[in-house]
């Protein structure tokens, strides 16, 4: 009787160490795809601001001279599911512009997390355009205007079941104006500023001399 218990054991003991392993493997297969798909994007990016028609880069020097956006290593840490907290029906808020005008914006909710060891509420948002439904949370970090561009950046919010939202910083993006000055980009809410250091995302573009 007890060799049949310590069989019967042992096989327990395979069969729990069978699985971790498959997690494990599922875990850094999910990864490494994770992080082939925002390479992919990066570059995919890269290709359309020096080469697309609608590229914000216009001047055919610029363009000659970009050799591609500077990023931050990915890092999934910056991957975060929040609570999402919805907005009552039709709450509206102006952004100021970088050319000193407004613009509306119906406000979507709020997304809480925490990043850096710190509670963050982020205010969610969408364009008043009956072309543009995707959500977007303009912010700034600890990093703005230093490392990342001066008038803060983007990053589109995925909703997710049960009240939650993924926010995906390694996503995070420049508005055009940051490449070229004559468009027009609202900027993020007092509200929206993250009190760390969002090391993930596009850096600031610096214009060739």
């Amino acid at each position: 009787m007890k060799n049949q218990n310590f069989i019967i054991l042992l096989i327990g003991a395979a069969i729990v160490i069978i699985v971790i392993y498959s997690l494990m493997g599922i875990t850094g297969a999910s990864e490494e795809h994770y992080i082939e798909e925002i390479e992919k994007h990066r570059t995919e990016y890269n290709v359309f601001l020096r080469n697309g028609g609608e590229s914000p880069i216009k001047d055919a020097v610029h363009r000659k001279a970009f050799s591609g956006l500077e990023y931050f290593e990915i890092d999934s840490d910056y991957r975060v599911k929040a609570s999402f907290e919805k907005a009552e029906v039709n709450q509206y808020i102006e952004l100021g512009l970088n050319n000193n005008e407004k613009r509306r914006y119906q406000k979507k909710g709020h997304a809480v997390f925490t990043l850096g060891g710190q509670t963050q509420k982020l205010l969610v948002l969408q364009s008043m355009s009956p072309d543009d439904n995707e959500l977007f949370i303009p912010f700034y970090d600890e990093t703005s205007a230093f490392e990342t561009y001066g008038g803060g950046r983007y990053v589109h919010p995925v909703i997710l079941p049960n009240n939650k939202i993924e926010i995906d910083f390694n996503k995070a993006y420049n508005p055009y104006c940051a490449y070229n000055h004559e468009y027009v980009c609202p900027l993020p809410p007092a509200e929206n500023k993250i009190t760390v250091k969002v090391k993930a995302g596009e850096k600031k573009y610096d214009f060739p001399v």
